[in-house]
């Protein structure tokens, strides 16, 4: 018997940046509620049918070393996802 487990189903290609790095899946209430792509100084959020979302990281001045904020490339390296089931 096959339930149909091992199945994935294309719905949409999305261009990506080219300093992606990892994706997210967001859990929704009735299948997927998007995902998030991990980029270099900032995330993008997509959901099928809806506009896309982008979000930087927030960066602080360094007054003692004078490094601004565009001198440094930010990395998200890791991710954990938490669902609450009823």
């Amino acid at each position: 018997m096959d339930l149909g487990l091992n199945h994935v189903i294309r719905k949409n290609i999305i261009p990506v940046d080219k300093t992606a790095s990892s994706l997210i899946a967001v859990p929704g209430d009735d299948g997927p509620g998007g995902i998030i792509v991990i980029c270099e100084d900032f995330l993008l959020y997509h959901r099928v049918g809806h506009e896309e979302r982008k979000c930087y990281y927030p960066q602080r001045f360094d007054s003692k070393t004078s490094i601004s904020p565009i001198d440094r490339k930010l990395f998200i390296t890791s991710s954990a996802t938490f669902s609450l089931l009823d």
